[in-house]
């Protein structure tokens, strides 16, 4: 055969190529004769027989890479003559060969000239050349075609494409991070073509869309609906793709703060019956039970063989007999030191910090290297509510107090927001007046943010704020005006008692916010407030006895505020009522 493929000439040559490649890996044995002398011949062929020769070979272009990149200087000189199709194999071709600059800057070429004249473009053809931009580089020439063209379609543009084109538009969008609102437009039409979505070739396209969701935390409540009936719902569809696809689209929901119990029941038992897939990774099986407890989604299986997991894996690699390569193998077998801390919290809004194995975890969390990692915020609070766990339940109860310190100076040292270098130990013991501790967190006359005596409401929402003075506001009018706000329950507390009642044994309001709700499946607004959080924050403010009403709320429109109970509330009398109401829970007299 290869001796007959030599005796074509370059138009026969061509043709033939072009008819080896329609039959697939039937024919690809002939392609690959025809693809060794076609790369001798390039460089002398026209114009117009080596665009047709280069479309045989798009398919399996890495494969066939070189024949490309041997091209590009003829190409280049002819971006002209392309015709739409041309520009869509090349741009195509480019994201494939990403790896390659020279490939890229032909590209960028390719967009320079399209950006030249693009009103006389259809819109459709623009869309799917957005489509092929989300690889490489994010050069000049790809932000600015991607931003023009964004700009001069509109939505009904959107629904003249396929849903393929559709996705890999999201991930354009999501690759160069701008015009993130078109994701919105996008994910309505995708929601009504769900159909054409689960039917595609493409069996794992689904999954795909939830990838751009997870990273850009983008939500949409009629794709989100329709995703849990025709795709989470059904068994068929979901079996399709890998377990690790499967923990992504668990980590959407926790990340969009989506609740729907069936939702995250069928998500967690798919991934327990794959569970051996994420053996090797502490990272993901560390994120799985983070989703999960964080809705408080019960799953005994799944968390007795995760804890297990945990403790064999970090004796296996003897983690807790390291030094300073302490954080070095961590890394190099996928244990963040966020997820080592979020597992032991997830396990303790279960309950099964009670376990033998959970102590391996706090011995982790208390190493030297371990400890001197520097984390966010809501990991340092999770880390010393996992403490508060074990301590009012009595269990580890020395290393859960060495937890508690040590963290509880880094809860401080965050709080100061300082900008030169300070010590833990001098953030302790400074005195305040009575005065200066209303506006900041304090027990007893100690501050946390001891040297922060402006008010640090920089910490909570607006609306926060409003509701917590609506509320002192009407407790004043109604002459109780022995209240303190923002309590520290003790000194390393992660919590706040809101609305504190001094001359009463440990009574007090608390406003639920933030990771403490999530949104229901039906409107979306922030009205599910039995989480893990809540959970385990009421659990262990009762065991410290203390005695609390609570408030959830949340923000759906600048002009609407709902605070689950509060946003019913329409009238100044309403809400004097409902404070009332609150203290007569507490047994408080007024």
């Amino acid at each position: 055969m290869s001796n007959y493929v030599k005796l074509l000439n370059d138009e026969l040559l061509s043709k033939f190529s072009n008819l080896s490649q329609k039959y697939g890996l039937r024919t690809k044995h002939i392609l690959d004769l025809c693809y060794e002398e076609c790369l001798k011949r390039v460089d002398d062929m026209d114009i117009n027989l080596t665009l047709n020769m280069l479309r045989s070979y798009t398919f399996f272009s890495f494969e066939y890479r070189d024949i490309f990149l041997k091209s590009i200087p003829k190409l280049s000189e002819n971006v002209d003559s392309f015709s739409n199709d041309d520009v869509l194999m090349f741009l195509n071709v480019a994201k494939t060969l990403s790896q390659f600059p020279e490939l890229i800057q032909f590209r960028d070429l390719i967009l320079s000239k399209m950006n030249e004249n693009l009103e006389s473009q259809p819109n459709t053809h623009l869309i799917r050349c957005v489509g092929e931009l989300y690889r490489g580089s994010r050069s000049r020439s790809g932000k600015m075609f991607v931003s023009n063209v964004l700009d001069k379609i509109d939505e009904d543009d959107f629904r003249l494409v396929s849903v393929t084109n559709l996705v890999n538009v999201m991930h354009t969008i999501n690759f160069y991070k701008m015009k993130l609102t078109y994701l919105t437009d996008i994910l309505t039409i995708l929601s009504m073509r769900m159909n054409e979505i689960v039917s595609n070739r493409n069996l794992g396209l689904w999954s795909e869309i939830f990838s751009v969701l997870l990273e850009t935390g983008w939500f949409s409540l009629p794709f989100m609906q329709s995703a849990i009936k025709h795709i989470i719902s059904e068994p068929q569809v979901l079996c399709r793709v890998s377990t690790y696809q499967i923990v992504r689209v668990l980590q959407t929901f926790y990340k969009l703060r989506l609740y729907h119990k069936e939702s995250y029941q069928t998500l967690l038992d798919s991934i327990e019956r794959g569970f051996d897939m994420l053996v090797p990774k502490f990272n993901m099986i560390s994120e799985t039970i983070l989703a999960a407890a964080d809705a408080n989604i019960e799953h005994e299986t799944l968390f007795t063989r995760s804890l297990e997991f945990f403790d064999s894996r970090i004796q296996h690699l003897n983690l807790l007999e390291r030094d300073d390569d302490l954080i070095t193998v961590m890394n190099k077998n996928y244990i963040w030191p966020r997820n080592v801390i979020t597992s032991a919290w997830s396990m303790a809004v279960m309950d099964l910090h009670k376990r033998d194995g959970f102590k391996t975890l706090l011995e982790l969390i208390v190493h030297r290297k371990f400890a001197e990692q520097d984390f966010d915020m809501n990991t340092i609070l999770m880390c010393l509510e996992t403490a508060e766990a074990c301590m009012v339940d009595e269990v580890n109860m020395e290393l859960a107090q060495e937890i508690s310190d040590l963290f509880g100076d880094k809860m401080r040292f965050k709080e100061i927001n300082m900008e030169e270098e300070v010590e833990y130990e001098t953030l302790r013991d400074n005195k305040l007046s009575f005065n200066e501790s209303q506006n900041i967190h304090f027990h007893k006359g100690r501050s946390r943010a001891t040297k922060h005596i402006q008010i640090t409401f920089n910490y909570f929402s607006y609306f926060q704020i409003l509701c917590l003075f609506l509320i002192s506001g009407i407790l004043d009018n109604i002459n109780k005006k022995d209240i303190l706000l923002k309590v520290s329950p003790h000194y390393n507390s992660p919590y706040i008692i809101d609305i504190c009642f001094p001359k009463e044994n440990k009574k007090g309001i608390v406003l639920f916010s933030g990771r403490e709700l999530l949104r229901n499946h039906v409107d979306s607004t922030w009205s599910v407030s039995n989480t893990g959080s809540s959970k385990l924050k009421l659990k262990i403010l009762s065991k410290q006895n203390w005695n609390v009403s609570r408030i959830s709320f949340t923000v759906i429109q600048v002009a609407q505020v709902s605070c689950s109970q509060w946003s019913v509330l329409n009238t100044g009398m309403e809400r004097k009522d409902f404070v009332k109401k609150l203290l007569t829970e507490l047994n408080i007299s007024y």
